[in-house]
């Protein structure tokens, strides 16, 4: 992969997705934004607060964003109906996006 992403040529191809063509640079960062969800969703789930930096969560956001602003993403399989976000924190913005309350712990606690 490291390898592929230092290949400018590589990086410019498409690829057909779900979504229609999209090229590398357009489908890392959707790509991140379901690494930084499903990490959440673990450790969630494991009554741990998880440790997401928050870049990476406002790249996602930003990313899915855009592909809402092409597709309807919202009430697929891919995400539920977006929710209003306890702060302006970029992982609680876009665990709100996807449907999720970023308040929640499967303890209840």
């Amino acid at each position: 992969i490291v390898e592929l992403l230092d290949d400018q040529a590589a990086l410019g191809r498409t690829v057909l997705t779900h979504w229609g063509e999209k090229t590398p640079d357009e489908l890392i960062p959707v790509s991140m934004a379901d690494i930084v969800v499903h990490t959440w969703d673990l450790s969630r789930a494991v009554d741990q607060v998880p440790v997401v930096d928050a870049r990476l969560a406002g790249v996602g956001l930003d990313a899915l964003r855009d592909l809402g602003a092409q597709y309807p993403i919202h009430g697929s399989r891919l995400l539920g109906a977006s929710i209003e976000a306890p702060s302006t924190e970029p992982l609680h913005r876009l665990l709100a996006f996807t449907g999720r309350d970023p308040d929640w712990m499967r303890s209840g606690q």
